[in-house]
């Protein structure tokens, strides 16, 4: 079998997400979301340590500083 990555998360999620797009791991404290549309600014995500970015874009801001993250911008977001 040669899955991409992409592919095994879509597939896992596809069989475990809630109608919201988040999906519980057996990893203890690693959730994958999903979202489907585009969206204006979230905030309450408790204590983020990484994001990474199968498809589509994010743009994260922590403080004063923003970063557009993406599937081909090669730059691995940690939380500080």
């Amino acid at each position: 079998m040669n899955e991409t990555l992409l592919e095994r998360v879509r597939r896992y999620l596809e069989a475990h997400a809630e109608a919201t797009g988040i999906a519980q791991t057996p990893v203890p404290g690693l959730t994958i979301i999903r979202a489907t549309t585009v969206s204006g600014p979230q905030h309450g995500i408790p204590h983020p340590q990484a994001c990474l970015v199968l498809q589509g874009s994010k743009e994260v801001t922590q403080g004063i500083h923003t970063q557009l993250l993406g599937r081909s911008s090669g730059r691995p977001w940690r939380a500080s």
